[in-house]
């Protein structure tokens, strides 16, 4: 049984961590594009208050911490339901120690 708890620990941490990564890279693209199509209508007056790739990024960058930390809870309170407390201690163990 522990096996098994293991093995939905690190399927839940994995899909968590995949879904920020491809959360932030999505609102890079999505960013980047937005940037492009506004410049290629409006070409004359354009002002790009926040759009150098270096504020691009740097936003991106507290986007996904803050899509980490959710999952990271998300993660918490879902072996909390799904494993019982020795699994549940554990994990934590192992991202603390």
């Amino acid at each position: 049984m522990t096996e098994l708890e293991w093995m939905l620990g690190v399927i839940m941490l994995s899909g968590f961590l995949f879904a920020a990564i491809a959360r932030f890279n999505l609102y890079r693209y999505f960013q980047h594009k937005k940037i492009l199509v506004f410049a290629d209508r409006q070409p004359s007056d354009v002002e790009f208050d926040n759009s150098s790739p270096e504020a691009i990024l740097d936003d991106g960058m507290h986007r996904l911490v803050r899509y980490f930390i959710a999952g990271m809870i998300i993660f918490v309170v879902g072996s909390a339901t799904l494993v019982d407390h020795g699994a549940l201690e554990a994990l934590v163990s192992l991202f603390i120690d």
